[in-house]
This record gives C-alpha cells, sequence and structure tokens, in this order.
C-alpha cells in the first residue's frame, strides 16, 4: 500500500497521484478480479462487511458478506463494487474540492483505502472503503 496522501482545495499532488495510479491500473487491463472490501458510512447507517465483490469482464455480478450468517444490507457498496467506480468516487471528491485520502496498491493501481469527507463541518459525514485484497481471475 503506498502512503495515504490526503487532498483539498487545490491539491495536485494528490491529483497526479490519483492519475498516475488509474492509469496504471488501466495498462494492467484486468477485467475480472474478486476483492474483499469494507465500508464505513457516518452516521447510523450500517452495512454488511466485510463483503467479496466479483467482477466479470468490468461488472460487478456478486456482492455478498463473507460471514453468510451477516445479514446487513450490501447495497452502500454499489457505489463502490468495481476498481473503476472506486477511482469515480475519487474523481468526484476532487472535482467537489472535498477533503478525502486514498491508498492505492503499489503494483496494480488499485484503491486500497478511500475515505471522502462530505462535509467538513460533520463529524459523521465520510464514507470509508477498505480493500483487504484483489485477486485477478484469468
Amino acid at each position: 500500500m503506498t502512503p495515504v496522501t490526503t487532498a483539498g482545495e487545490g491539491s495536485t499532488k494528490s491529483e497526479r497521484e490519483f492519475e498516475g495510479f488509474r492509469e496504471l491500473w488501466k495498462a494492467k487491463r484486468i477485467v475480472s478480479y474478486d476483492f474483499e472490501a469494507s465500508l464505513y458510512v457516518g452516521g447510523t447507517r450500517y452495512f454488511a462487511e466485510p463483503v467479496r465483490v466479483k467482477v466479470r469482464d468490468g461488472d460487478a455480478t456478486s456482492i455478498q458478506p463473507i460471514d453468510k450468517n451477516n445479514k446487513a444490507s450490501v447495497d452502500g457498496y454499489s457505489e463502490f463494487e468495481t476498481v473503476e467506480k472506486m477511482f469515480e468516487v475519487i474523481e468526484g471528491a476532487i472535482k467537489k474540492k472535498l477533503e478525502f485520502k486514498a491508498a492505492y496498491n503499489k503494483d496494480f493501481g488499485y484503491p486500497e483505502l478511500i475515505l471522502v469527507l462530505a462535509n467538513s463541518s460533520v463529524t459523521d459525514a465520510y464514507k470509508r472503503l477498505k480493500v483487504h485484497r484483489l485477486r485477478k481471475i484469468n
């Protein structure tokens, strides 16, 4: 995992890093993969975690809690269901000049950690996604 970078208004270093890792991910041409992740959203929303997401030919085909007995919702993961969607979340934070932190896998470029603060004046207005592992499917 690369060191976590923080961005806010006018942060070009984190934007360059974002673009570089997005290009690295694209260059790897990985379209079918499984990943395990946990999502935390400030406030009272609770989502199942961790989950296993299956992506085939660039589309999420399954999002399931790893613990089969966990009946919590997986709906919140739809915003992060593919690596490309993860990059879109980061890109949206950059465009809206929101405060965010991101860490990327240095070998493949995918985000390993995303933290977006939707409103810096509200302490629980955040989304945090942690990718625990990603496995390429041949």
